[in-house]
Parts: structure tokens; sequence; C-alpha cells
């Protein structure tokens, strides 16, 4: 009967509304990587967890293990990108470490945060933010006594082209007690332009 189609309006409204809120709510990191099939709408997907990252400020516990989740590849697709706003993930990364005052640290977790500052410190062309993440590297690693993280550092290190070593010279001195004994822990060569600067 055409009287009964408007009877039941409130269910029409319902479904609206769950549609709608399915529509509106944030996917999780997991169901985000688990859909994602690479070369597929790469573009929004980086977009959708470079948004997703931004909502983890002050939450180291939650970065690591989010960081964890996504995995190098998809992290790398993030910065692919997102060339525009590495600058921004960078400092999410350094602040967030920097203003952790309640989530304790476990081993495992340095060696994590100091392999996506190398994916960071890859991707970015600008001097200043590359010796702050070596900075942070250096600092962690050492401060935590990882072993595998200093590996991560000195591979940093190998990143570094001989005009950036030179242009980091001051910095690079200045911490040459930390980068000899970084050196000393994992038996690895520096590279020579750097071994020049810090005998």
């Amino acid at each position: 009967m055409p009287n009964d189609r408007y009877q039941n309006v409130l269910e029409i409204i319902n479904a609206l509304n769950i549609c709608k809120k399915t529509r509106t709510t944030a996917l999780s990191l997991e169901d985000m990587v688990s859909i994602h099939k690479v070369g597929v709408n790469d573009v929004q997907f980086a977009e959708d967890i470079y948004q997703y990252l931004l909502t983890l400020q002050n939450d180291l516990g939650l970065l690591i293990q989010d960081l964890k989740v996504l995995k190098k590849d998809n992290f790398q697709l993030l910065l692919k990108h997102k060339q525009e706003e590495i600058g921004n993930i960078i400092n999410l990364l350094l602040t967030t470490y920097k203003e952790n005052h309640y989530y304790w640290i476990q081993f495992e977790d340095v060696d994590v945060l100091v392999s996506y500052a190398r994916l960071l410190m890859q991707s970015t062309q600008i001097l200043q933010e590359k010796q702050e993440l070596l900075e942070f590297a250096i600092n962690i690693s050492i401060g935590y006594n990882r072993w595998a993280a200093m590996g991560v550092v000195v591979n940093m290190f190998a990143d570094l082209s001989k005009d950036e070593i030179k242009a980091m010279a001051p910095f690079l001195v200045a911490n040459k007690d930390s980068i000899n004994q970084i050196k000393e822990n994992v038996n690895k060569p520096l590279p020579d332009t750097m071994k020049m600067l810090i005998r």
C-alpha cells in the first residue's frame, strides 16, 4: 500500500545514519595496511597513513607499535608519495620521542626508531634534518646500548655524501667520542671522509 511506505521512515533514517557513520569511521592502521594492494591507489594510501600518523603525536608507544605494523615497504611508499611532508614526519618522530614522559622504551623499540630514522634521513635532502636524525640515532643507540641500532647508525653515516659529511664537520667533531664508541662496538668501517674528521 502507498501509505505503508511512510510508516517506517525511522528504519530508513537509521540505515542512512549507520551508512554515514561507517563511511566516516577511521580505519585502524592494520585495516589500512591489510586492504591496500601495492600499485593501486598508492597516493590515497599514503595520504591516509600520513593523516593517521598525525594523530599519534605525543604517544610514543603507539607510534612504535604502528611503525612495526606499517613495516619498511609501506613506510617507504608513504615517503615516496608525501615528499613535501617529510619534514613533518621527521618532526613527528623526534618530537614524540622528546616529549615521551610515560612510555617505557624497550630495547627492540630502539632498533625500530633508529631504522625508521634512517629511512627518513635517506628521504630528505635537507642537511639540518639529516643532522637531527643522526643526533637522535646516535644518542638513543648509545643511551640504550643497542649494538643493532649502532650498526644502523654506521649505515646512516655511509648514506651521507662526501659534501654532506664536510658540511656536518662541526657536528661530527663535537660527537666524535660517541661516533668512535659506536664504531668500536659494531666493528664496521666509517666513510673515509669521516675518519679524517674524527681522528
